[in-house]
């Protein structure tokens, strides 16, 4: 809940008590310390009686995190775990694709004429990467 001076609060509801809850204010404090788009964020919430801080720290990621995430990303395109993703995400799109057709008393898609709209959106969009990943999959 925000006061009038604009001071966030907890519990977040007005007028909201229950036996000896009391609204206290909520201090936020953001440290920003990246450099680098690759950050991390941490937070950590101090309780002291009456007062509430939430510490929002923001640091660049550390070599041995970007190595490990680096050697995760390779091993999942060597596996070809990333091919198996994405047609898992589009067996469910085309799914829920047909599901809101049904709801909306349409007649359903078949898998070719999905792919083949998937496609022509693809051929549309400003992207060559985007564009290329999508046909790569259709």
């Amino acid at each position: 809940m925000a006061l009038e001076n604009g001071q966030k609060t907890s519990p977040p509801a007005s007028r909201f008590q229950l036996g000896g809850d009391k609204v206290v204010p909520v201090n936020e404090i953001v440290i920003d310390n990246s450099t680098s788009p690759k950050t991390v964020t941490d937070r950590s919430v101090a309780v002291i009686a009456d007062d509430v801080t939430v510490t929002i720290t923001i640091r660049d990621k550390t070599a041995d995190e970007l190595d490990s995430e680096a050697t995760v990303s390779a091993a999942l395109k060597a596996t070809g775990v990333y091919g198996l993703l994405h047609k898992l995400q589009l067996a469910g799109t085309f799914y829920c694709v047909n599901e809101i057709r049904a709801l909306n008393s349409q007649t359903l898609l078949t898998v070719d004429a999905f792919l083949s709209a998937l496609a022509s959106f693809a051929a549309q969009m400003p992207d060559a990467k985007f564009r290329n990943k999508i046909k790569a999959l259709v």
